[in-house]
């Protein structure tokens, strides 16, 4: 049991150690899911190992035991686990759900917002009458995309097109969403916390990749992305200057590496750790019941 409780928490320690690379190295729409699913199930698998441990203290407990018909001294001597372990798994537990609900009311509610403010904003793009050259994108069903008059005049049309083919990327693809799968990822495990920005460094090329080839010049995205700046104000989404602009500029005027070895195996290599959690918290739920079976009087 002591293993199946272990693994799945060395697996999401690596996990959130390659996060950085992935986001730099393998294909961004790729990276993308790899980062916010692959990163949350692992989580998911991490807490649920952890709060297997704690059930097998509760076990112990006599008002639980009468319940289930178990002798909780039976279960206390048929666990691996110390006391005191025990007591550990219950702290990172109540942290781990403290931490996600609070990130979730948090983020919840500021996407909440931008549906609010996207779905009364007029249809179309939206310009704002201010001299700073930048854009964001605003999450919602639909989404808007937001633009500054400085910008439409800092930029020739290939950039506009270049900007305006970004922030559609995000809203698109729904890259809000995915942002909310890690952060609440990394709240549940601090292990991931590198995860969020590894994946808003992903989600930004993945935008800048797919104006590229709307515009059909990396080197426009590349003048239009470094030409924008950051909003004077709190915005609710994605802004055009989100993530390292000079790790993207670099990708952009760079020729693409071939990476589909070390692609193929860092996707090999979520894949193997999803399937190898899970299956370590199923095997640790089969354990801890057939402890409780064999506790049963």
């Amino acid at each position: 049991m002591i293993i199946s409780c272990l693994l799945p928490v060395a697996i999401v320690a690596s996990f959130g150690v390659i996060a950085p690379p992935v986001s730099r190295k393998v294909p961004p729409r790729l990276a993308i899911w790899m980062l916010s699913v692959g990163g949350f199930a692992l989580a998911v698998c991490g807490v649920l190992a952890i709060g297997v441990v704690v059930a097998s203290g509760m076990g112990q407990l006599a008002p639980l035991a009468r319940l289930g018909h178990w002798s909780p001294q039976m279960v206390g001597v048929s666990v691996p686990f110390h006391a005191w372990s025990i007591w550990a798994a219950v702290v990172l537990l109540a942290l781990a759900m403290a931490r996600a609900a609070t990130t979730s009311w948090t983020h919840g509610r500021r996407l909440a917002a931008a549906w609010s403010a996207s779905r009364s904003a007029p249809a179309g793009l939206v310009v704002l009458s201010d001299d700073q050259p930048f854009a964001y994108a605003v999450p919602g069903w639909p989404g808007r995309i937001v633009v500054s008059r400085g910008l439409l005049r800092n930029l020739d049309p290939a950039g506009r097109r270049a900007v305006l083919a970004h922030e559609e990327t995000h809203l698109a693809e729904h890259h809000d969403m995915h942002h909310l799968a890690a952060v609440v990822a990394a709240a549940i495990n601090p292990f991931l916390c590198r995860s969020p920005a590894a994946l808003d460094l992903a989600c930004e090329r993945r935008a800048d990749d797919v104006a590229a080839r709307t515009v059909g010049d990396r080197r426009s995205v590349a003048r239009a992305i470094t030409t924008v700046v950051r909003p004077q104000i709190a915005t609710l989404g994605w802004a055009a200057t989100g993530a390292d602009v000079p790790l993207r500029v670099a990708a952009l005027l760079t020729p693409p590496d071939d990476n589909r070895l070390l692609t193929t195996t860092l996707l090999l290599a979520t894949i193997v750790a999803i399937a190898v959690s899970a299956a370590s918290v199923m095997w640790l739920g089969h354990d801890l019941r057939s402890v409780l079976i064999m506790a049963r009087h």
